[in-house]
């Protein structure tokens, strides 16, 4: 049996033949991740398709997309972008996700819509990115969306990230 061997040049050469498409399909993955945290649509379609729904997962419509319509399809795919643009937003700010088995998520509040949620993954052999409305805040933190939206640094930010220069170990 002939062994097939990759070697470092075909890996350049592959690296080459598909650094155009990995360039544009970045930026269009950064555009769309800048635009959901650049305006309300986002939460506010949040709102309207989690009143009924109360809580969805990304794989929900993988097998039957025609259950939706194509623009509620195309923002249920944005949920892991969604829950992109919250982490980095709450790793600059030292806020720590909820851990549950093989979940993690982060509380989201939307004021506009007076509306709670839990955003997460569930990671596994595989990974899925849920919401889920939550009515029941009292044992949660919730991230403010207007503070993710412009980008407000915490008090508490500055003050461990100055603990971290002086070699100090920060306790919540």
């Amino acid at each position: 049996m002939k062994r097939l061997l990759i070697t470092d040049e075909d890996i350049k050469e592959y690296a080459n033949r598909n650094k155009e498409k990995w360039i544009r399909e970045k930026k269009e993955r950064d555009a769309k991740l800048k635009s959901i945290f650049s305006s309300y649509d986002y939460m506010n379609w949040l709102n309207s398709f989690t009143v009924d729904t109360k809580g969805f997962s990304d794989e929900d419509f993988l097998y039957f997309p025609e259950k939706i319509s194509k623009d509620d399809l195309d923002k249920v795919n944005n949920l892991e972008l969604f829950f992109e643009g919250i982490e980095k937003y709450a790793d600059k700010n030292y806020i720590y996700p909820t851990m549950y088995e093989y979940q993690s998520y982060y509380g989201v509040k939307d004021n506009v819509n007076d509306a709670y949620y839990k955003i997460g993954v569930i990671e596994g052999q595989g990974g899925s990115f849920f919401c889920e409305r939550v009515e029941d805040t009292s044992e949660l933190d919730f991230i403010d969306f207007n503070d993710i939206m412009n980008d407000k640094v915490r008090d508490n930010a500055e003050e461990i990230e100055l603990s971290k220069e002086k070699g100090k170990v920060y306790k919540k």
